[in-house]
């Protein structure tokens, strides 16, 4: 809301401009990794040039088969997408990420962390394990997209470094894995580690994470 400061004494008294007063609500930081595997079509069949892969029941058939097929649980799979190569093969990208976890400050954040953070964070290693070990089988890993089938390329699993994940206008205080509100002078983005600085002459307007300039 807005609020005023006001001062006085015996030769009278002073009000500050009116300022508005957000209060962030309490987040703890998700935790992901960004995956990216090469898919080759077997049978020397490709892909039609103009099919669109990023179709919603190709998709849905890439969640599926990575989700069954590591029996996953508390890791979630966010952002997938399917590029084809230039093989006619498919790169399919997508991310582990941690389940979003409510916080109220007025709980034990100690406590939080042990029975919610580290029990999920636990899981999203064993499952990243799990999928480096499912592509290493003999048999191969196979996903179909469009009637097609595509066989995983040997050592094309890429997974990027874990990052912590808070929305947008906080950044993460790393010692407890919590969000809290951007510092005056920057913004956040969705990934922290791209916290920016805003830059003389330039101003934040609210919660919006891109700067103005000032008028």
């Amino acid at each position: 809301g807005w609020y005023t400061c006001m001062a006085y004494n015996w030769i009278g008294n002073v009000s500050s401009e009116p300022s508005y007063l957000t209060v962030l609500p309490a987040s703890l930081a998700r935790i992901e990794y960004p995956i990216s595997i090469d898919f080759a079509p077997e049978f020397n069949v490709t892909l039609a040039p103009n099919i669109d892969l990023n179709r919603a029941e190709y998709k849905q058939v890439v969640y599926t088969t990575i989700h069954n097929s590591l029996q996953l649980t508390s890791t979630q799979i966010k952002d997938i997408q399917l590029i084809s190569d230039n093989s006619g093969g498919v790169i399919i990208s997508f991310n582990f990420i941690t389940p979003y976890f409510g916080y109220n400050s007025s709980e034990n954040i100690q406590n939080v962390l042990i029975d919610n953070v580290e029990p999920s964070l636990l899981q999203l290693e064993q499952d990243k394990n799990n999928l480096i070990a499912l592509v290493s089988q003999d048999s191969g890993f196979v996903i179909n997209v469009y009637g097609l089938s595509f066989r995983y390329v040997e050592n094309s699993l890429d997974i990027s470094p874990r990052v912590f994940v808070c929305p947008m206008g906080y950044q993460v205080d790393s010692s407890l894995v919590i969000c809290v509100g951007c510092a005056p002078g920057s913004y956040g983005s969705v990934l922290v580690n791209q916290l920016n600085e805003l830059g003389n002459g330039r101003f934040i307007e609210e919660q919006f994470p891109r700067c103005l300039e000032c008028p």
